[in-house]
């Protein structure tokens, strides 16, 4: 059914077609803590992927009506259902503690529990997958805000957790990706060393990759620091 689609498609990485299943199913009447969950995972990823985008817009007024836009179609809506979801099967208790705390701006307590998390629960990559894309969205912020010094202190925070994952789950595309995402980042703060071996290290990406660069990887922006010149 479409609950299960909605699974699937998260699982897959279309948080939107995940999310329109997984409220199909809820509407239908499919509501127990599993379905909530669900729901949560995928409002919260979407407000995580289009908060970063929204962080690059330069018009100050433009940038805050989005992010408030976005707070009130995901983030709260994520909160609800992570909340109602808190007794699921699917997802570890410490996991879901990290994802209320990230989406209450709890960046440290957030990352506390996905700690914990991990070290119950240690085949659970995403448990390092939330603290590197906290501290890489975080690392956005600051540097658009002109604080280059902290900025590049989360990133390299970021490539840590980023690898971590990497290491748990060698298939999971969001470490790859998140790694690439903060060489990039680390590129426009002009720390082109770092760039360089936080790209080379993340993906060895020509060799064992390959599917992911042709795919959704490196070669796909032809202005990023993986992409062959």
């Amino acid at each position: 059914g479409n609950y299960a689609l909605g699974r699937g498609y998260r699982t897959l990485g279309d948080g939107t077609t995940a999310l329109e299943h997984l409220q199909l199913a809820w509407n239908a009447g499919y509501r127990t803590a599993d379905a909530a969950a669900a729901l949560g995972l995928a409002h919260a990823e979407i407000f995580r992927v289009e908060s970063i985008r929204a962080q690059r817009i330069a018009d100050d007024r433009q940038r805050a009506a989005r992010i408030q836009e976005l707070e009130a179609a995901h983030r709260d809506r994520a909160l609800d259902f992570l909340e109602e979801g808190r007794s699921s099967a699917i997802v570890p208790a410490r996991y879901i503690e990290a994802l209320i705390a990230s989406h209450r701006g709890d960046l440290q307590g957030a990352i506390e529990h996905a700690d914990a998390a991990a070290r119950e629960t240690p085949w659970l990559f995403e448990a390092r997958l939330l603290p590197a894309h906290l501290e890489f969205t975080d690392s956005v912020r600051l540097y658009f805000m002109g604080n280059v010094r902290d900025a590049a202190s989360k990133a390299r925070e970021a490539d840590r957790y980023y690898g971590q994952a990497q290491r748990i789950a060698a298939s999971a595309i969001d470490a790859y990706l998140g790694r690439c995402a903060v060489s990039g980042l680390v590129l426009h703060m002009a720390h082109h060393g770092l760039a360089t071996a936080i790209c080379a290290r993340a993906v060895g990406l020509r060799a064992k990759v390959a599917d992911i660069q042709d795919g959704v990887g490196c070669k796909r922006r032809r202005a990023h620091p993986c992409s062959e010149n």
